[in-house]
């Protein structure tokens, strides 16, 4: 099981058979979760429903499984809602409750379940599904020699909502994203630790005084997780918990504060007991957004902890005077979604003028003018939108990137505030594959850990590894000499070579081998990919530039 999970390579249906068979006789709940899950996924709809109740929980009680039978009904509630059975989807999770205690994961993502779709069917019946988001979501925390690790984190969502950070709404799961510790009990005020890929926790301060819309706190402490170009600072004031954080991408910084919290018993920074809750809310205007994110510790001892929680946000307007709302009202009402669950694309010319008149620094001209553009070519291009269209789409996308240098290291993180696409690469052979490789610098970053190195020089080389080392890119630099392109003749490029393994399923065309040439002062004037088991190359030449340096 390990290997099909880390080790590259292809798998196999034996393979998959073996591990099956071999999880049936060890009696593995955890390795028949997984096995179930990928069984389910080949399947949708009634089918999916059907399979799941008819096939895979009788198999599962005739070999005695117990927890994977219970992780299958709160899938098959959440299949149900999709398909607007209400009765049938909340008898669904109730039967989780009937199998578990509260001590294990699905228990607690049935409550968050439950919570959600409750609000979902009272509270957002005749809403545009762009208005608001739900998520449901169970997170479980090992105690790991005396400190608190993430373990897992199941859950789904609701809703359409864009215009939000949600990255900034999973508190306790990014205070833990350095290898997933909350915080280092051992620590002392300045101490750091960096992992292999760069990122880094940090014991920023101690004594913090933290205003909250539930009041001050003193005596405060500050955890701060760096990642990539992301910065999570959390403020934790012990026996209470987390009363503050900040996700910072780029120049924005959304902010997440205590409301409201009951607190059973515990007195470490993050207090473990069952029953203990906390409320959080955003620093947005109140007639702008609503925001409401509930945990509830369901269970805690000595070895595990396990968190209930969802959130339920709403936009209540957009200001039409303002720049940012009318592109964020354009990115949330783009695509509305059908009875059964699939999308359609909207009208949105409305905030698209308002936003090019509104638009007033060179960079607001410059975003406003590609993302309109961009997303005129979405409305043109979609054959149920504009069925006298003149071509049709494929993928257009627009990304709104934020680009961090840092010892010699570029990096880029895609804020998802703003970036929105609509793809459609069925039905065209072979030629989905070029399309894919457009997102050059995204293709990059996972196979080299960045987009630049001022390392990468002539005879050059190097192996990273990444998620784990699941995936691995040996990287090697040479002298390409002269490359011409429609942009130009450029001199002196060098040519960075990537070889990357364990990008697997939809991530495949990520990886394998790539090279990437570099001209002094321009960048990347041109991308190869060999894909189709290296029988075929997709090239992407430079067309067009402005500026050097």
């Amino acid at each position: 099981m390990h290997g099909w999970w880390w080790l590259p390579g292809k798998k196999s249906d034996e393979l998959f058979t073996r591990i099956k068979n071999a999880a049936i006789d060890g009696k593995n709940d955890t390795v028949m979760e997984f096995i179930i899950g990928i069984e389910d996924g080949k399947l949708s709809g009634k089918d999916k429903i059907d399979f799941m109740l008819n096939k895979q929980i009788p198999f599962l009680k005739e070999n005695g499984f117990v927890k994977p039978i219970a992780r299958e009904w709160f899938w098959l509630g959440f299949e149900y809602f999709k398909i607007k059975d209400n009765k049938a989807g909340f008898a669904a999770f109730e039967n989780v409750f009937s199998l578990l205690k509260p001590s294990d994961i699905y228990y607690a993502n049935a409550l968050s379940a439950i919570e959600i779709e409750k609000r979902a069917s009272e509270k957002y019946i005749d809403s545009k599904e762009s208005l608001y988001h739900l998520h449901a979501i169970a997170e479980e925390y090992r105690i790991i020699d005396g400190d608190i690790r993430m373990w897992s984190q199941p859950g789904y969502r609701k809703g359409m909502l864009q215009s939000i950070n949600t990255g900034a709404n999973y508190i306790f799961y990014n205070a833990a994203r350095y290898n997933k510790y909350l915080y280092v009990n051992r620590f002392k005020v300045g101490d750091s630790m960096t992992s292999s890929n760069g990122n880094t926790l940090t014991f920023t301060a101690d004594n913090v005084s933290v205003e909250t819309p539930c009041g001050n706190f003193y005596g405060g402490q500050v955890w701060t997780v760096t990642k990539k170009s992301t910065v999570y600072k959390t403020y934790f004031k012990r026996g209470i918990g987390i009363v503050r954080q900040e996700t910072v991408e780029g120049d924005e910084t959304e902010v997440r504060l205590l409301k409201s919290f009951h607190i059973e018993g515990g007195d470490e920074l993050l207090p473990c007991h069952a029953g203990n809750r906390w409320v959080y809310t955003s620093d947005h205007a109140a007639d702008v957004v609503n925001m409401e994110l509930a945990f509830h510790m369901t269970y805690a001892d000595n070895e595990k902890v396990i968190l209930s929680y969802y959130w339920d946000i709403q936009r209540l307007k957009y200001d039409e005077n303002s720049w940012e709302d009318m592109l964020l009202q354009m990115r949330d009402y783009y695509t509305g979604i059908k009875d059964d669950g699939s999308q359609f694309i909207c009208d949105v010319s409305y905030p698209m003028e308002r936003a090019k008149a509104l638009a007033k620094t060179p960079l607001q001209t410059a975003h406003t003018k590609t993302a309109c553009t961009v997303m005129q070519g979405i409305m043109d291009t979609d054959g149920e939108f504009n069925p006298n269209r003149k071509a049709s789409g494929h993928w257009n996308f627009f990304h709104n990137m934020n680009y961090t240098s840092h010892d010699g290291k570029s990096t880029i993180s895609d804020n998802r505030k703003y970036s929105f696409e609509w793809k459609n690469t069925g039905g065209i052979g072979d030629a989905r594959f070029p399309l894919l490789y457009n997102h050059m610098l995204g293709i990059l970053q996972d196979a080299a850990g960045c987009i630049w190195n001022d390392d990468w020089k002539d005879g050059y080389s190097d192996k990273k590894e990444a998620d784990g080392d699941k995936i691995v890119s040996e990287i090697k630099c040479s002298f390409s000499g002269t490359i011409t392109t429609a942009a130009g003749i450029f001199i002196n490029c060098l040519c960075l070579s990537l070889d990357t393994k364990g990008m697997e399923g939809s991530f495949s065309y990520r990886g394998g081998k790539m090279s990437y040439y570099f001209a002094p002062g321009i960048g990347i004037v041109r991308a190869t990919h060999n894909f189709k088991e290296y029988t075929l190359v997709s090239t992407y030449d430079l067309t067009s530039y402005e500026g050097i340096g």
